[in-house]
């Protein structure tokens, strides 16, 4: 339970779990506000929830925006939540729930911990530098990548969004899914279209001016 939901708290958090439990090689987070890709910014620039977890070594997969039956993970664990705790439960005072969700978590990690790597965690009492959230390390250079719905935007053209620019896709793909990768080292995007055996097909390569932040964010600060 976090008293304030803001991109520093979920932040810290997640360090401080990733110090106890492995951390994953790739997250695909919710589309709430604190999670997404690039903000409010009419530019192309990367938020620094993103360049947080690209420096500690993880990909991150941005799911389409506003379209909750395409997170299918993460609905499912919010379902499972909601089932076997926030809808069996009657909670009267914060240390109930807190107690609750502690319960929860030790239950979910236990069952997953078997599939976990053993190795792959976080330093104990790992501090991040204090730009980690506002410029990315030359040594950590992930892709990122976006998940998203064809649309015929703008004037009935068929084309995707990312990070606020809008991407040509051939018309034939209209109302699918498609993988976009941003190679952040030497900055082309691709996207691809994944076909029934599993294989991904490319669909072109677009120059992309990734944006930085100007100065130190102070999600973290």
């Amino acid at each position: 339970r976090l008293a304030v939901p803001t991109t520093g708290a979920i932040l810290a958090t997640l360090l401080t779990q990733w110090q106890q439990d492995p951390w994953p090689d790739v997250v695909s987070p919710d589309n709430d506000v604190p999670f997404i890709a690039a903000g409010g910014d009419p530019q192309a620039r990367l938020g620094p929830f993103a360049i947080a977890l690209l420096n500690v070594d993880v990909e991150v997969v941005f799911l389409p925006y506003r379209q909750p039956w395409a997170h299918g993970h993460v609905e499912a664990h919010n379902g499972v939540f909601a089932r076997k705790l926030w809808r069996v439960r009657h909670f009267e005072t914060r240390a109930g729930i807190d107690a609750g969700l502690t319960a929860f978590n030790t239950a979910y990690a236990a069952y997953h911990r078997a599939h976990w790597p053993v190795a792959r965690r976080l330093p104990s009492g790992f501090q991040p530098p204090p730009d980690w959230c506002w410029r990315l390390s030359q040594s950590h250079p992930r892709p990122i990548h976006f998940i998203r719905l064809v649309e015929a935007v703008p004037e009935d053209r068929a084309s995707i969004e990312v990070l606020h620019t809008r991407i040509p896709v051939a018309p034939a793909y209209l109302h699918q899914f498609v993988l976009a990768t941003l190679d952040l080292e030497r900055h082309p995007l691709t996207v691809a279209y994944e076909q029934d055996d599993g294989t991904l097909a490319p669909l072109g390569e677009h120059p992309f001016s990734v944006r930085w932040p100007t100065r130190p964010s102070r999600v973290w600060q």
